[in-house]
């Protein structure tokens, strides 16, 4: 389902093995063309048969998966978006451009305005006042679920506790 993120950055960049600089003007070229065009046209192609199949009531989409949004609304069926932590595609200047063109070829109609979450009802996951700076500047989860029980394999990879009993997941 849908298309590796690598082989979205190879067919961005029309097969190119040169990787550009992260945060260079190519680099934010890609990065919208990836999340606004190339993974959007492969997931909505993958899930036009699946949704016509199960129809479901209700299609969550991540805010950097826009295909299943784009899959979706092309459906008829509800969405909600999710976002997954404090950057999103859509922040890029070519990202609306390149998803309205990928809805457009598909005859699928966006609403005006911002796209991030292609006018569907939108749950933070991630909102800011979960989330705390540590003493090294870095942005961390602070989400945190008690447990008497050992910790699970991610909570032991990442070393992160707040509290007693209280690994962060």
């Amino acid at each position: 389902m849908g298309v590796p993120i690598g082989a979205g950055f190879a067919a961005a960049s029309g097969g190119s093995s040169t990787r550009p600089e992260p945060g260079s003007a190519e680099w934010l070229r890609l990065v919208s063309l990836v999340f606004g065009a190339e993974l959007p046209r492969r997931y909505l192609a993958d899930l036009r048969p699946v949704l016509a199949e199960f129809k479901p009531d209700l299609v969550v989409h991540e805010a950097g998966n826009h295909g299943a949004g784009l899959a979706a609304r092309e459906a008829g069926i509800p969405g909600v978006c999710h976002g997954f932590g404090r950057q999103s595609p859509a922040n890029y200047a070519g990202f609306d451009p390149a998803l309205r063109s990928v809805a457009a070829d598909a005859g699928i109609e966006l609403p005006e305005g911002d796209l991030r979450t292609l006018g569907n009802p939108f749950l933070d996951i991630f909102p800011l006042r979960c989330n705390r700076r540590n003493s090294s500047n870095r942005w961390r989860a602070s989400r945190c679920v008690p447990s008497r029980s050992r910790r699970p394999a991610h909570c032991r990879r990442r070393r992160w506790r707040s509290g007693r009993g209280r690994w962060c997941t």
